[in-house]
């Protein structure tokens, strides 16, 4: 939309220039805030399939080294520590679910951003322990954690006790 003015100047007028400065302001407040929010839930979506991965990966060496893999979940430090849960060579506290002095520490993770390890329940410690089988060690149940930000958005990761990980999003109420 041009107006050609008596001099033969070709130009927009300030009402067109402030329309369209009003419809750009206009999209630009609608858009932020609905990226923002999908950033924030792709920051928890991709915590909670990194986790997956780490208890895959702590899984598939417990079945190639033959020896039980644990991951731990420290809700105070919002971190998980992956190891070879051993018993650092001592039979009695192999397979323990407990970080025990002398096993080897594979990493620890540290919850980016605002997610948070919001709820862990897994059955008995807040310990994954996975056989050299790829199961979970006898006695223990698997159960579920719970990630969360400060949305109030849940995401949560089920252990069966078959080893098998798979997430979900929300808190569960029933599985």
């Amino acid at each position: 939309m041009t107006l050609m003015h008596a001099g033969g100047e070709k130009g927009f007028t300030l009402i067109e220039l402030l329309i369209v400065g009003a419809v750009m302001a206009l999209l630009a407040g609608i858009s932020i805030p609905a990226i923002r929010s999908f950033r924030e839930s792709t920051g928890l979506r991709g915590e909670a399939k990194q986790l997956v991965s780490d208890l895959w990966q702590a899984r598939q060496r417990a079945i190639a080294s033959a020896t039980p893999d644990s991951v731990h979940f420290d809700t105070d430090n919002n971190s998980y520590t992956v190891c070879e849960d051993d018993g650092g060579g001592t039979d009695a506290n192999a397979a323990n679910g407990t970080l025990d002095s002398g096993e080897e520490v594979m990493g620890t993770r540290v919850l980016e951003g605002s997610t948070s390890l919001y709820d862990v329940n897994l059955d008995p410690v807040d310990a994954v322990v996975f056989a050299p089988r790829g199961m979970l060690q006898n006695g223990t149940t698997g159960g579920y954690v719970c990630l969360g930000d400060d949305e109030s958005r849940r995401h949560t990761v089920y252990i069966r006790p078959s080893g098998l990980c798979r997430s979900a999003s929300g808190y569960p109420d029933t599985e």
